[in-house]
């Protein structure tokens, strides 16, 4: 006859494996990416969606990679707080939005990135997760009507203006023009804006500026305007006539699904000569060199300038 208490060990013994194959599984963070939309034209947004949900709450903000993809533009969008049901489970997190712009036709892959989350598993308690970017990929593509196109410049809406500021009404020898020229676009980034370049003549000397680049993000739609403004200042170092040549730009009208040009007419400069310079003198050598009046305006000019530091006088040290 067997002993109750050994019959009784016996059931214990069973019974102990059973209940803790019956223990629920905690609930785990969850991780969802996704990319739109999957085939998107150079220059142009995909927009890259990462949902991060925890079960309960979040004791932290989370702790993203630098989503920065080689050959393409990343911009963060904003974040959207979310809150879920899941299997009786109550999920809390945060919905991150990139816009990646591709700068050149190919495959864009983001994959096997970290991200770090803190949460209240069973509060006070904390729990730290790290999470693993799923692999996602998008591709980029040059349309064929556009294929002529160098470069190749994409944009929902696209204008260039002009300013021409002169030292002198009557100009001579010696006074300086700056001539800045702004393109301005919509759904590309500013840095993806071609630059301007400027034409160099004999007798005009040319000093180019460091460009000026800006993005605007409407905080409702997120849609993206930019501008580039480039400026050039010539220093009139010969009487005579003078024309800046006009300035097209081929683009692609991703509304219109189709090339358009941007244009700016001509600058014509008529530069007399300056009895009071004694002959015109290439700038930087010795003897007079630009009036007064030209040096005030090359000052103020550049003085308005975003960038200031990284322009000098003609001439100057340092």
């Amino acid at each position: 006859m067997r002993h109750p208490l050994a019959a009784v060990a016996l059931m214990l013994g069973l019974l102990i494996p059973c209940a803790a194959l019956a223990q629920p599984k905690a609930p785990e963070p969850i991780l969802r990416v996704t990319i739109d939309p999957p085939r998107v034209v150079v220059g142009q947004a995909a927009a890259l969606r990462i949902d991060v949900l925890a079960p309960n709450y979040m004791t932290a903000p989370p702790e993203l990679p630098d989503f920065q993809v080689r050959n393409a533009v990343t911009r963060q969008l904003r974040s959207i707080n979310e809150n879920e049901q899941r299997d009786g489970v109550t999920y809390a997190g945060v919905r991150f939005e990139f816009a990646i712009h591709p700068q050149e036709p190919g495959s864009y892959a983001i994959a096997g990135q970290p991200i770090t989350i803190k949460y209240a598993a069973e509060p006070p308690a904390t729990r730290e997760a790290t999470l693993a970017l799923p692999p996602i990929a998008f591709e980029a593509f040059i349309p064929d009507a556009a294929s002529a196109l160098q470069p190749f410049l994409a944009a929902r809406n696209l204008s260039i203006e002009q300013t021409v500021n002169r030292s002198s009404d009557q100009l001579k020898a010696g006074d300086a023009v700056t001539r800045i020229v702004t393109i301005k676009a919509e759904g590309i980034p500013a840095m993806l804006l071609p630059p301007v370049k400027f034409t160099a003549f004999d007798g005009l000397k040319l000093y180019p500026a460091q460009p000026s680049l800006q993005d605007k993000t409407d905080g409702r739609t997120d849609v993206l305007s930019s501008a580039r403004t480039d400026s050039g200042v010539y220093m009139l170092e010969k009487a005579g006539d003078y024309v800046l040549p006009p300035i097209d730009l081929r683009w692609w009208n991703t509304s219109a699904q189709s090339i358009d040009v941007a244009h700016l007419d001509p600058v014509t400069l008529h530069v007399e000569a300056n009895p009071a310079a004694g002959g015109a003198s290439p700038v930087g050598t010795s003897g007079p060199r630009m009036s007064w009046g030209a040096l005030r305006d090359v000052v103020a000019d550049r003085w308005k300038s975003p960038r200031p530091c990284c322009w000098r006088l003609p001439g100057s040290a340092g």
